[in-house]
């Protein structure tokens, strides 16, 4: 599976409408032209190293735009605290999250993998 096709599929696992590898918005991009939100990393077959993969979210409505903007340091410490496996503390973080956009799809799935590898 190449890099495109795996974007293509966190789309829909995530819930959400644009996804892009953080090395092509740093490359094909200004850093600030975008809203962006990092969504951690996945592995990708063919590939030796990780991809750090972001969800491009400056073509939502701005009550939207400006929510996800608010929560981008929450849901960021979520991410890291999942990458080191502390589960308790991202969950507390996507929950956080979920408080401010109910309907967050990457944070529910955050949730339902944590409560998975950490059972």
């Amino acid at each position: 599976m190449n890099v495109t096709s795996r974007l293509e599929s966190l789309t829909k696992e995530f819930g959400i409408r644009i996804a892009a590898s953080l090395d092509a918005i740093e490359e094909w991009s200004v850093t600030g032209e975008h809203r962006t939100r990092g969504l951690g990393t996945v592995s990708v077959k063919g590939k030796w190293a990780p991809v750090e993969v972001c969800e491009i979210y400056d073509n939502e409505d701005e009550d939207r735009i400006g929510r996800k903007d608010s929560i981008l340091g929450v849901f960021a410490e979520g991410i890291e605290a999942f990458s080191l496996r502390e589960f308790d503390e991202a969950t507390a973080k996507f929950v956080a999250v979920l408080e401010v956009l109910p309907d967050d799809e990457p944070s529910r799935h955050y949730i339902r993998l944590a409560r998975k590898l950490s059972s």
